[in-house]
């Protein structure tokens, strides 16, 4: 566009004047489509080679910036000059144009989650939430709860939610993830609600009660048990993981990922149970907030880093 301002009007204040206007005026729209390169390696970049696609980027920028201007002088006619610059224009955004078919360049929303279904919850019946737990779909935990205070209350059986399958899962695992996270949140508050309300010796008796008479049937266990050990270990193979290989290191990130609980809490383990199930869940809402950048890492790595280099040096001169 500047170029062809400048070279379709002749020397004049006015010609002057509109190329500055429009050259100061686009200008920071070209600024920022750089700048868009590092986020859009960040969104596409696999996680451990988020640090060397931002370090070729940058590289191939800085040489591209030192090298273009003294190509471009050795060009002497303007009109070539100009025509060479229009050309590199144009190709840059052919060059460009694959990207738009990248969902997560395009938008800031979970490309898994269909559009305009996130809260689609929010406006069904009882009926109709109830019908879509007990085919296996997800509903906010605050209205599961709302309704199984409702069926406690008149003696009824609690609406459960089963596993499903994971392949039913998969294509939604963006969106799995933010439903989780919002379950947690609400967990989390009425945890916080029951433990100070679990004072009493007479409270934490009727709790334990209560907790013993929702339980469902030992066959219903056993077949949420097995569905989610389906569940479990088909995401394991999905995602890259051996299952056949040494089971141990697996056993072990299952213990992290679920540290005991007091089994059969009693009104003496009451509290304990749900402090100690208020810190795993805490913990699954920080690891939901999303990983840190490799940028991010890297900023706080560094200090380290260097200290321990120059701890090494320091040892190495002393010896």
């Amino acid at each position: 566009m500047f170029i062809a301002i400048a070279y379709s009007m002749k020397p004049s204040q006015l010609s002057l004047g509109l190329f500055v206007t429009v050259l100061y005026g686009v200008y920071p729209f070209s600024v920022l489509s750089q700048l868009t390169t590092g986020p859009m390696i960040e969104a596409i970049a696999p996680e451990h080679q988020k640090g060397l696609a931002q370090g070729l980027n940058n590289g191939v920028m800085n040489f591209v910036m030192a090298v273009a201007p003294i190509i471009l002088g050795l060009i002497k006619e303007n009109l070539v000059l100009m025509q060479t610059c229009v050309i590199f224009c144009v190709l840059a955004m052919a060059a460009n144009a694959p990207l738009m078919r990248y969902p997560q360049l395009m938008w800031t929303s979970d490309p898994n989650a269909p559009l305009h279904t996130d809260h689609e919850e929010d406006m069904a019946t009882d009926e109709e939430l109830i019908k879509r737990a007990e085919a296996g779909e997800w509903i906010p935990a605050k209205e599961l709860d709302r309704i199984n205070m409702d069926r406690f209350d008149k003696g009824e059986q609690l609406l459960r939610i089963p596993y499903g399958s994971y392949a039913k899962d998969a294509p939604f695992l963006g969106k799995l993830r933010k439903r989780a996270r919002t379950d947690f949140l609400f967990f989390k508050e009425e945890t916080e609600q029951w433990i100070d309300q679990m004072k009493e010796p007479a409270a934490r008796e009727a709790a334990i009660k209560s907790m013993k008479e929702s339980r469902p049937p030992q066959d219903y266990i056993d077949h949420q048990k097995k569905e989610l050990g389906e569940w479990f270990t088909d995401y394991l193979t999905d995602n890259g993981y051996m299952v056949e290989n040494d089971p141990t290191p697996f056993k072990m990130m299952i213990m992290n990922a679920f540290p005991p609980l007091p089994k059969d809490p009693t009104a003496d383990t009451l509290v304990l149970f749900m402090t100690k199930m208020l810190k795993v869940m805490n913990t699954h809402i920080q690891l939901g907030e999303g990983e840190k950048s490799s940028l991010s890492l890297l900023s706080q790595t560094a200090p380290h880093l260097g200290t321990k280099l120059a701890a090494g040096k320091d040892k190495s001169k002393a010896e």
